[in-house]
């Protein structure tokens, strides 16, 4: 009974003190909310939201004055473009009056290849090409050279200078008038070559055609080399004979020792490789450079040519106008002649000209390639003297040798024997 009363006190207690602190909360929420003095700390803005707000402004503006209507004007046409006119001439079409005929194998095509540039800067001669690979005068069933150059010379081409480089291919077997095989470069093989090569020579002469044989090039088999000497033997020999003009490659392309390098100075002195890969045929470089030893016997012929003949029509001699004087060959020339000669009669004699220095010199090419007396190109450096010096440059410079020392100077190193203690 006793517990009972003291649990239902404590129930009391508790809800009285609920009760008292109710109150306290419901003042709190109203002083948060309690909003009597609005304007106290911001009278200012309360006193701009109370103003009137300001009438509006109405300003009279002057009335904008009417657009103004442009009228088009008609268009013009565009003036005419001006002419202008260059200073620079035009280049005449200048047709060539030199053919020159390449006849032979692979290395006559690389030749022409570089005769072509050789020539690229002068319109006046063309260079034509007539070239079979693997070709030469032992194979006449291959390619009958003799045949062609024949009918060559027989048609209306125009030629002016022939230039035959073969011969590569011509290390075979030869049949004579019989049919008998000849050993290769025998005495009776080379009697029965030169006959060809100087058929071919005389086919050129009688029509009175320059010709230009070129020598075979060193290559890099030593014995197919010495058979190249053997056949440029034949092809100097037989120029000789039939009035050709032969051009010597195998000493130019051979290195001061006189053997075989694919390496070589090109025209313009520099260093370069000159020979293929398979040691016989050229590259451009080389060919370039073989191409200008023929270019050089080329243009000494193209040089003396005479000059060009006009041609004088013909007259019918039963006209009566045939026979005037000045209708004759060379009569305008006269008549001319004839003329001054009858005004300078009463003329007093003309006083001795003093001759007149030539306004220019004569004029040298600047890019040209150098060449020695005779128009030969320098192949290689001039040999030392045979001196002491050049011995010690040799030595010490080539050969990579110290020189000899000198008793008593500081690079001798020898013993003498004796003993110092």
């Amino acid at each position: 009974m006793r517990n009972l009363i003291e649990r239902t006190a404590r129930f009391l207690l508790l809800a009285l003190a609920v009760a008292c602190l109710a109150p306290l909360g419901g003042m709190q929420a109203r002083a948060q909310v309690d909003d009597r003095f609005p304007h106290l700390f911001a009278p200012q803005f309360y006193q701009q939201q109370q103003q009137l707000r300001p009438r509006p402004r109405i300003i009279h503006r002057a009335p904008l004055p009417a657009p103004r209507v442009e009228r088009r004007r008609p268009a013009q046409p565009p003036p005419a473009a001006a002419v202008v006119v260059g200073d620079e001439p035009q280049t005449p079409d200048i047709q060539p009056t030199a053919f020159v005929y390449v006849l032979g194998d692979v290395m006559a095509e690389q030749v022409a290849t570089g005769l072509g540039e050789a020539f690229e800067d002068n319109p006046d001669v063309r260079i034509l090409r007539r070239t079979v690979s693997s070709s030469g005068l032992v194979r006449d069933d291959f390619y009958d050279w003799r045949k062609s150059i024949h009918d060559l010379l027989s048609s209306q081409e125009k030629i002016t200078q022939a230039v035959i480089l073969m011969g590569s291919n011509d290390r075979q077997m030869l049949k004579d008038a019989s049919g008998a095989p000849l050993e290769v470069l025998s005495d009776a093989w080379k009697e029965a070559y030169a006959a060809r090569v100087d058929e071919v020579g005389r086919a050129f002469a009688e029509k009175g055609i320059p010709l230009f044989w070129v020598g075979l090039p060193i290559v890099e088999s030593h014995r197919m080399s010495a058979d190249i000497r053997a056949l440029n033997e034949i092809y100097r020999n037989s120029a000789r004979k039939t009035g050709a003009i032969y051009v010597e490659l195998f000493d130019p392309f051979a290195d001061q020792g006189g053997r075989y390098s694919p390496f070589g100075p090109d025209l313009a002195g520099d260093t370069v490789k000159l020979r293929a890969s398979d040691g016989v045929h050229f590259t451009k470089a080389g060919a370039r450079k073989a191409a200008h030893f023929v270019e050089v016997e080329i243009r000494r012929v193209l040089d003396q040519r005479a000059p060009g003949v006009v041609a004088v029509p013909a007259t019918d001699p039963d006209d009566p106008a045939s026979q005037d004087p000045a209708l004759q060959p060379g009569g305008v020339e006269r008549a001319i002649n004839q003329t001054v000669l009858r005004g300078l009669d009463g003329l007093p004699p003309a006083p001795v000209a003093i001759p007149q220095r030539p306004v220019a010199g004569p004029i040298l090419p600047l890019t040209g390639s150098e060449t020695s007396q005779g128009g030969a190109l320098m192949t290689g450096v001039a040999k030392r003297a045979n001196t002491e010096a050049g011995q010690l440059i040799e030595r010490a410079l080539v050969q990579g040798r110290a020189p000899d020392p000198k008793p008593g100077r500081a690079d001798d190193f020898s013993w003498t024997g004796s003993q110092t203690r």
